[in-house]
């Protein structure tokens, strides 16, 4: 299997406004699985992030994807859907040299990913048995807890310095991310810190050292107090909210992307808005935030169709992974409510309008809630920590 590579070279475009002049354009080399991009002049060039702890070495080397050890930096697993839209990138578009390699570093003999988790991961899925990293060097304290506060901490940088963050990269998440190395932390050595001194003793944790932390992973140049309002609230509360962290679950909830709901549209067995699945499921795509004023659409959409009905449910929830479940047992809770609420409208119109002798024969009785699941399909994005697939059945009884 191959990927296109697009490789610099130099034209000279003639017209009559400019004259001939040297343009650069690119062409594209075909890379096998087991082979790894060139390794060009244009992407030496550029700008690498570092840390006080970790240094660029300028040195690019080749290595097999599945021998480097991921050091995530985000709160949340690999989004699997972010795999696959950088897999369908390599496989269509190519490798492009003007984007930064992923990144590794060596400790105790083996490599870590500072970044390029996801790349990796469609890069290991693919087949590839070899590519290019940046390589860094350690230069921090030889303990691996120091080493993975830096390689974090870098990791995020950078994501957030210089360029636009990330689609998948929320300040939601990066908060999280704090509250989590909070936590642990303080179940280690009993003091809430981010910060260390030379030799190794804990900085309690202050608004300072909050502040310090954001700064020098980048957080602050998009969301500092420098910016406009909308981006300074973000700080603040961002700030708040770390400062607060014993009031906090970090919660691990992954945002339902245009990207991850279009790969299931296309993998065919989830579809929207009352389209048929490729096995002939008549399917929707519900938000289960609002189950008080939504839950009866489900009821409608699953009772009209003479089809049976797929549902696929998700959530804009950001901070509490436990409101997610709620909302979604809340939601068919609502369906089912709705169901008895309407045997419960038919009994009184017959009632009302049939003879005495005949109503005990014409009224229904509701079904149980486990009967009434039964009727449809009820699926869930995998939002959530240790939910490692795109998407699963909760128990919600």
């Amino acid at each position: 299997m191959t990927t296109s590579v697009l490789v610099p070279g130099i034209q000279i475009h003639d017209d009559k406004y400019h004259g001939p002049r040297q343009v650069e354009t690119f062409r594209r080399f075909k890379v096998h699985t087991n082979e790894a991009p060139p390794i060009l002049d244009v992407t030496r060039q550029l700008i690498r992030q570092e840390s006080s702890q970790l240094k660029y070495t300028n040195e690019i080397i080749r290595l097999d994807p599945k021998e480097v050890k991921p050091m995530q930096t985000r709160t949340a697993d690999l989004v699997l859907s972010n795999v696959a839209e950088i897999l369908q990138f390599l496989n269509k578009e190519g490798y492009d040299p003007t984007e930064l390699p992923p990144c590794v570093v060596k400790f105790r003999g083996e490599y870590y990913i500072i970044n390029g988790h996801h790349q990796t991961a469609a890069l290991i899925e693919r087949g590839q048995t070899l590519w290019i990293y940046d390589v860094y060097e350690y230069l921090g304290p030889n303990d691996f807890d120091s080493f993975e506060k830096a390689v974090k901490s870098l990791g995020k940088k950078i994501n957030l310095v210089g360029a636009t963050p990330k689609h998948d990269q929320k300040p939601f998440e990066l908060v999280n991310s704090y509250i989590l190395d909070i936590q642990k932390n303080y179940e280690k050595t009993g003091v809430a810190h981010l910060l260390c001194k030379a030799d190794g003793t804990p900085i309690p944790l202050t608004q300072q050292c909050v502040e310090t932390v954001l700064d020098d992973d980048g957080f602050t140049s998009h969301w500092g107090p420098d910016k406009s309002s909308g981006l300074k609230s973000v700080y603040t509360k961002a700030v708040q909210k770390i400062l607060e962290w014993q009031n906090h679950n970090a919660s691990n909830i992954r945002s339902f992307t245009d990207a991850w709901k279009k790969k299931l549209i296309r993998a065919g067995k989830f579809k929207s808005d009352g389209k048929m699945s490729d096995d002939g499921f008549k399917c929707y795509m519900v938000c289960t935030d609002n189950p008080n004023s939504d839950g009866v659409k489900l009821f409608l959409q699953a009772m009209s169709s003479t089809s049976p009905v797929r549902f696929l449910s998700y959530s804009k929830e950001t901070d509490d992974p436990q409101k997610v479940i709620e909302n979604e047992k809340a939601y068919l809770k609502k369906a089912y409510n709705t169901y008895v609420e309407s045997v419960k409208f038919h009994n009184d119109m017959v009632e009302k309008f049939e003879d005495d002798r005949i109503c005990d024969k014409l009224k229904s009785v509701a079904y149980s809630f486990e009967k009434f699941l039964s009727r449809f399909e009820w699926w869930a994005v995998a939002q959530l920590d240790d939910e490692g697939v795109d998407v699963v059945q909760r128990s919600v009884l």
